[in-house]
């Protein structure tokens, strides 16, 4: 088994059953280390600060005027 990283991802590379070579993403494993703020959260935490922070960032993009979408009044 060897390790490689190719574009900023760590990936494991070995040999099948059947001799045929393949990989795949060391964060599949248990041999990449947990992150940290997840380990030390100890599962008190859903979301890392970093995560949500590109959430919001994701939310820009999509509304890019940052207005609030209101619910429209149901008629009666």
């Amino acid at each position: 088994m060897s390790r490689r990283c190719i574009n900023g991802e760590d990936f494991l590379f070995f040999e099948n059953a059947e001799s045929h070579n393949n990989n795949i993403s060391a964060y599949w494993t248990s041999l990449k280390p947990p992150n940290p703020y997840v380990a030390i959260s100890d599962g008190r935490s859903l979301f890392c600060p970093k995560d949500l922070l590109e959430l919001v960032q994701l939310a820009k993009d999509i509304n890019p005027a940052g207005r609030r979408r209101r619910p429209k009044k149901a008629k009666m």
